[in-house]
């Protein structure tokens, strides 16, 4: 597989917080990831969903970025 037609977009509408980040990484994220099976994981990561971020009204907290960044390094020392 060359990574064609592999990427995924997970619309969340504003105000979305802790349950639907993390039903988002456990439903679809992982699972995509699982089926690719990568070489190799890059994060680019901002911190606009942050519940501090003016601009972006989404919810998540410090404990969420951890959930996300640590379900991330589970798959990369599974596949990478």
């Amino acid at each position: 597989n060359d990574g064609s037609s592999t990427t995924i977009n997970v619309p969340l509408p504003p105000g979305s917080g802790s349950g639907a980040y993390r039903y988002a990484m456990r439903k679809i994220v992982v699972p995509a990831v699982e089926n690719f099976r990568p070489d190799i994981i890059l994060v680019s990561s901002g911190f606009d969903a942050s519940y501090m971020d003016p601009l972006s009204c989404m919810m998540l907290s410090s404990e969420d970025f951890k959930f996300i960044a640590s379900s991330l390094l589970s798959l990369a020392s599974k596949f990478c």
